[in-house]
This record gives structure tokens, sequence and C-alpha cells, in this order.
């Protein structure tokens, strides 16, 4: 990549499947090989680029034939980063809101995932709210196409992919902390927190949220990086009724780092598999 536009390795790669492409570069740069003259004319750029191409089916098949699933390992960061932890025990949450159905939004807000880029994310998006205090975040649409899945009989994965975290109430306010579950190939993890404002038993507006990540300069760890809408900018989201209920199977209820204690992490595996 460059750095005030000279060409630098400093960077360390995010994703693992660029270092092949790395290390073609290094061997461009032994070679002294520039421009598309020295691609299409030196021959020695052949050993270059077959090596990386070698390299990338290498890691691609190991990373393949070594992944006990389809997905990659939670970094010590989002551990580290995510408060709420998780007691399978019932929040009470239907004594606010209604929860047989779920809340969509319909308005574009930035949530900052990257402070510097403010990516937009909610856009006719939709959030189910479990008793267990578990919660999902999911594209328009996602709910109802597993909701026929299920009518239908079909496989799915959606307790698998997508976005799913733990949620408390303080008040008249919920506050969740969600993260995706990357694959091994493209694991880029993007945990936030969202916190809703309940005006009613059918109606929640966004009133902020942050990006899970460790700031040392703030470190109150409850309001750490958060982005605090005006009344005026609050995002409402309405609630539709389901005539399913959806089970409460997240994958993060999986990892015994997501639950308070180990003992009732093992209670439940031990439950489940009876």
């Amino acid at each position: 990549m460059t750095y005030d536009k000279d060409y630098t390795y400093v960077p360390i790669p995010t994703m693992i499947t660029d270092y092949p492409a790395i290390g073609h570069d290094r061997r461009y740069d032994n070679l002294e090989i520039t421009r598309a003259s020295g691609l299409f004319l030196d021959t020695r750029a052949i050993g270059a680029d077959w090596r990386m191409r070698s390299l990338q089916v290498i890691l691609i098949l190991t990373i393949i034939g070594t992944s006990s699933c389809r997905f990659a390992n939670v970094p010590k960061s989002v551990k580290r980063e995510f408060t709420y932890c998780y007691d399978d025990k019932d929040i009470r949450i239907d004594s606010l809101i209604n929860v047989k159905g779920y809340y969509s939004f319909n308005q574009k807000y930035p949530l900052p995932y990257d402070q510097r880029l403010r990516v937009g994310i909610i856009y006719e998006s939709e959030v189910l709210f479990k008793k267990d205090g578990t919660i999902t975040w999911s594209s328009s649409g996602d709910i109802d196409q597993e909701i026929k899945k299920i009518k239908n009989g079909k496989k799915s994965w959606f307790y698998e992919y997508g976005f799913w975290g733990k949620y408390i109430i303080e008040g008249d306010t919920i506050k969740a902390q969600i993260t995706n579950h990357p694959s091994p190939l493209s694991a880029t993890w993007m945990p936030f927190e969202v916190w809703f404002k309940v005006v009613s038993r059918d109606h929640i507006q966004l009133i902020a949220s942050r990006y899970l990540y460790y700031d040392k300069v703030h470190q109150d760890k409850s309001r750490m990086n958060l982005v605090e809408l005006e009344e005026e900018e609050y995002l409402s989201a309405k609630f539709k009724s389901l005539d399913v209920e959806l089970p409460s199977k997240t994958w993060l209820k999986k990892k015994k780092w997501f639950w308070c204690e180990e003992e009732q992490y093992k209670e439940w595996k031990k439950n489940r598999l009876k």
C-alpha cells in the first residue's frame, strides 16, 4: 500500500489472504521489475507470479482443511469489549415492548464502524429481540425469509451468519452489543453497540451507537467512542408482527466467553445435548 505517495510494507494486513500478494510485490522489488513493460516483457516475472498463485492456493486449502467450521475464530479484542454477558435468563423485555415480531428501520444512519468513513449501515434493517437477552440485526427481508424456510422445512444458516449479540435494559433504554460472524477467508470483524429508546410497546428509536474498540484516552467503557444523536435525529423503528416465533439459537451461545459464568455454559451445553 502507499503512504504519502511512497510504497511501503509497514502496515500489517487485516486479512491473511493478503500475504501472498505482499510476497509477490517484494519479489518484484528485489528483481527491480517495474511498470507494464517489466510485467509483460521480463521473463523473471513469471516465477514470481506462479509462486504467488501457488501460495494462494495452498493458503486457501490450508484454511479449508484446518477450519472446523465455516467461520473465523473470535478475536480477543471482540471478546474483551463485549461487556454484556449471557446468563440464559428471561429479561422480561415483553413487559416493556412487544417482542412477537421485529422492529424495522427504513432510514439510513452512519453507525460508527469506522469513524473516518462513517459507513451507513442502517438501511431498511430489522432488529429482533429475544426474551433471553439475545438480539439479531438483519438486513431487510432476512427474517421473513427465515420464516418461509421454517414453514417449508428448509435448512437455514440464519443463526450462524449475520449480526447477533446481547442486550440489557436500563430504564427506558435498551443497550445492545452486537457482532458479525465472518468466514476465515474474509475475517473482518465489526462489533458495535447501539442504544434504543422505548417510545411505546410497538415503537423504539435509535439514539446512540459506538464501535466496540478500546480507547486508551477515554477509558470509561460504558461510553467509549459513543456517538449520541440529537433528539431531532433519533431514528424510529416500527414493530412488525410475526405469526411464527423464531427460536433463540444464536451462534454466540456456543462460545464460552459469551456467558457470565462457565458453569452456566456447561449446564446449557449438557442440556442441549440431551
